[in-house]
Order: structure tokens, then sequence, then C-alpha cells
């Protein structure tokens, strides 16, 4: 009997589907774009739109001012793969000034590599999937 109840146990636990686990949240830098130089009153200018790969967003301007919020999932999925399609070159340009009005320094993880161009540099490609992308969200949130 000790043996027919160790088998009936064994069969019942091998039969009972594992509990599905979410999966965590995706965390750490995805993408950003800096805007530096341009004409303001009195204070430079410059302001950082920067997303993390579960999606929320943080755009700060020199000004102090400072907003934040969570991309829709469909605005999400479509940012991770324009970074994933992203040619910009690794380690980049870093962010530099010109002196005739702003400009713009894109900046993507790829595989956790660091990705980026300056428009002062030469070397943004307005075609590059980021760039794209990240010039749309900084519009659409009011840039």
């Amino acid at each position: 009997m000790g043996v027919a109840f160790l088998l009936l146990a064994v069969a019942g636990c091998a039969t009972a589907a594992p509990t599905p686990k979410s999966p965590p949240p995706a965390t750490g830098f995805l993408a950003s774009v800096r805007v530096n130089g341009g004409l303001c009153q009195g204070e430079p200018c410059g302001e950082l739109l920067a997303v993390d790969a579960g999606g929320r967003w943080r755009r700060i301007r020199t000004t102090s001012e400072m907003w934040t919020g969570t991309l829709p999932e469909p605005r999400l999925l479509d940012l991770r793969s324009a970074v994933a399609a992203s040619r910009l070159p690794e380690g980049g340009t870093g962010v530099c000034a010109a002196a005739d009005g702003p400009t713009l320094t894109h900046a993507v993880a790829v595989d956790r590599v660091l990705r980026s161009a300056s428009s002062c540099g030469g070397s943004v490609n307005a075609a590059d999937s980021a760039v794209r992308a990240l010039d749309d969200l900084l519009l659409d949130l009011g840039g």
C-alpha cells in the first residue's frame, strides 16, 4: 500500500504544470537624445530625453524643468526595433556644441554597447532608424 501511494504521489507531481513566471522588468539605458546650444535668454540651452529599457522616460531642460512618463507598449516596441537596427558608430563622437546653433547627440545601447553620434561632428545619419525614432519622440513629447 505504501508503494502504491508513493507511485500515485509521484505520478501526480509529474502531470502538474509549472507555474509560469513573468519576466523581470527591463531596466537600464536604451536610448537618448541630447540638445546643446541654441538661443536661450541669459542661460545655457540644452535638454536631455532619456528612455530606459522598460519604457520609462525623463526629459530634463537646463531651466530645471523635468517631465517623466512611460511609453505605451507599441511605441516602446518601435523604439527597441529602431535601436536594434541602428548603425550609429560604436563609442560615438561624444557631446559637442556648435557655434551656430543647437546640436543633437543621439545615443543608444545595442547589446550593452554604447553607440552615439553628434550633429556637430557630422556623423549623424538622419536616415538612421534610431535617429528618426528619437527625433520623433522628442517632438511628440513636447520638443
